[in-house]
This record gives structure tokens, sequence and C-alpha cells, in this order.
């Protein structure tokens, strides 16, 4: 089987990322062409990886010469290059969120659906993350009861300076609000609150910083979240799953613990490359072999349209300060059957 000719949209950080990975570390792929919103960081991309293209957008996925598409762009244009893909009928690896809006999200769910088959993978790479996994089958066993209540923290050191209440959630809170489902069994969300009070120094003036969100599923299971994007001393993901007979929680760190000096330390992560590697190896790695094999089974667009139809909830739980009922269109046929990766 011939290796699959990858263009990557976006070389940001998360795109150079993947397109370091795609060169460097996994196998069945390279990067053929690479398009972004500033032509010197994508000519500095090429240079840097060999990448043989520098083309726009629009011109990369017409190329019959490209496989399968990467995005790694903004949210804004997630709808525009997502509904491109799948008019030329390309497999597409697509960063979260899959649209910026819920609305945009339906109207990208409905023309994978009328495509008839699945040709997006979402970059929810957490469902991928070993500790992840481990935590999802011990809460499932049912060895434990019935999951009663979830708290989770999400922190992050340092937000960019664009950073606004907005993306706090669908950029930051999005892994959550999809992964804590999928944690227990694919239990939806049903309604949230977002509250907001000091902010942290550094961020005022910019956003509520940081936020605590609460979470309900349909089967009444109560998530309480703290999202901190400016936290300062490091990247902090932890997840507690309270049950009737016990609790099961992600390992704080993985680092050594060091004693020295009257003193006890371990270093915190410094950022979510660093955390979530071979997380993102594992995702991209299972969307080069499902692309070239014909059938994607990662994370799909109904995975994403429900993620992103959360968080629009929440952004008005944001606003108002008041509990928010979430709602759901009809899942198409297509997906009523997905076995995707984990489930």
């Amino acid at each position: 089987m011939r290796e699959l000719k990858i263009g990557v949209i976006g070389t940001g950080r998360i795109g150079a990322e993947h397109i370091r990975r795609i060169q460097r570390h996994l196998s069945g792929a390279g990067v053929a062409a690479v398009a972004s919103s500033s032509p010197k960081r994508a000519e500095k991309a090429a240079e840097l990886y060999g990448i043989p293209e520098v083309m726009t957008a629009e011109k990369l996925i017409r190329d019959p010469g490209i496989d399968a598409v990467l995005i790694a762009a903004p949210g804004s244009v997630h709808e525009q290059y997502l509904l491109a893909c799948l008019e030329c009928e390309k497999p597409v690896f697509c960063e979260k969120p899959l649209a910026d809006t819920g609305e945009s999200s339906r109207i990208i769910l409905e023309a994978e659906a009328d495509a008839g088959r699945r040709l997006i993978q979402l970059g929810f790479m957490r469902r991928f993350d070993r500790h992840h996994r481990e935590l999802r089958e011990l809460v499932c066993s049912g060895s434990m009861g019935h999951p009663l209540m979830v708290h989770a923290v999400h922190r992050n050191p340092r937000a960019g300076e664009d950073f606004d209440d907005r993306m706090e959630i669908m950029d930051a809170a999005i892994h959550e609000i999809d992964v804590v489902p999928w944690l227990l069994g694919g239990d939806p969300l049903a309604a949230c609150r977002v509250l907001h009070g000091r902010t942290a120094s550094c961020a005022e003036g910019k956003l509520y910083d940081p936020q605590l969100m609460i979470l309900e599923t349909v089967s009444g299971v109560l998530i309480d979240l703290e999202v901190f994007t400016h936290c300062d001393y490091g990247y902090d993901i932890s997840c507690e799953v309270v049950c009737e007979q016990g609790t099961v929680s992600l390992p704080a760190s993985v680092s050594n613990i060091v004693r020295q000096g009257s003193y006890r330390r371990v270093r915190e992560y410094d950022f979510w490359k660093e955390r979530y590697q071979a997380a993102f190896d594992m995702e991209l790695q299972h969307f080069i072999d499902g692309a070239r094999a014909g059938a994607l089974e990662g994370p799909t667009a109904w995975d994403g349209y429900m993620a992103a139809a959360a968080g629009e909830a929440c952004l008005l739980a944001q606003k108002s300060g008041k509990r928010q009922e979430i709602c759901y269109m009809e899942q198409p046929a297509l997906y009523q059957d997905a076995e995707g990766f984990g489930r």
C-alpha cells in the first residue's frame, strides 16, 4: 500500500507539531503540501521538514495529488474547509472544535451524513491517552457501582494574548466537554452552569479566569470543572470519578519524585504537547491507518457536534449565570452504529 500524501492547513503551534510527527515519527504517510494564513510560516515549515509544496488551502484541498487533509487552522474556518473536503470526498483529520458554532457543526454533520460515509476524524486526543482509557474501563466495568460525581480540573500556564471567554470554553474546556461523557460510557451532557468570581491579575481586562462549570449528564451525574488558563505553574489536568463503591482518578504526574533538603518535589508538565505526546502520536497514526484502509474509526463528526452544542450552551450560561439546558439534533443514521476508538 503506497504512502498517504497529506496536505496540512495551518502551521501554528499544533499544526507544526503534527507536521513534525508525521514527517519524523509516524508510518505510512508524508506531508506533501502545506497552507497557512501566514505564507512566511508555511515556507519555514516546508523548508524545515522537506515539504515539496506550499499552496492556498483551497488549492490544497482540491489538488488530486493530495490523498487526505489535516486541518489545524482556527475553528472559524473549519466549516468552509471541511465542506470542501467532503465535496472532494477526501478523508480529513480536523483539530477541535468541529466548528466554532453549533449551527456550523450541524451543517458539517449533515453534509457528511449526505455523503453516506465517514470522512472526518476529530482531534479529541484524550480518548487515545492511556490513563483516560484505563479510567474509562474501570468506570464502565461496573466494579465500583454507578458513577455519581466527577471532579475535573483544566489548568494551563499561559494562554495566548488573544484568549477570551469564548476560547476558555470552546478551546480549553471543550476537551472535558467531550471526554467526561465518554469516560462515563457515553452519558451525554444535559445542562450546565458557568460561574466566575475573582480573576487572576494577569488576565484582568481580558477574560474571567478561572471559571467554574457545573455540568449535569442525562443520567444525573454531577460534574464540577475548573478551567484556569493562566495558572502560571504548569499544565495540570486532573479528573476523579466518584462511584457508589469507590473512586478512580487520573494520575497527578508521572515525573520522578525528588526528596532533597527537607523538601519533596515533582516537576509539573510544562505544556500540552508534553502531557499528551503519546496520545497525539496514536490519534494521528490511527487516522493514517484508517484513511489508507478507507475506513475511519476515530472520534466522529457527531462527537464534535455534541461537544459544540454543549459548548454553545455553556457560552450562554457564561453570560447569564443561570442553568442552561443542552439540546441536540437527532442523531443521523450514519453515526448510530459507529464504533469509534474506545467506544
